[in-house]
């Protein structure tokens, strides 16, 4: 679970500085970072998450 906090956090501040910066080698390392996180954050999930979100698309479309 510990692993699964960590990831979101830096994620969450990756993203709060792709936003909030102008300068695009930041606005890089931070996506980076962000997608690194994400898929970090896939592996330490359960797996009815990990279900969740690869359905989640499907889903989406299907309904609109």
């Amino acid at each position: 679970m510990i692993p699964l906090v960590f990831a979101l956090l830096v994620g969450l501040v990756a993203v709060y500085f792709y936003f909030n910066t102008q300068e695009e080698m930041l606005k890089i390392a931070a996506a980076s970072i962000a997608v690194v996180c994400v898929l970090s954050g896939l592996w330490f999930a359960p797996l009815l998450v990990k279900v969740l979100v690869v359905l989640a698309p499907f889903v989406g479309a299907k309904l609109q």
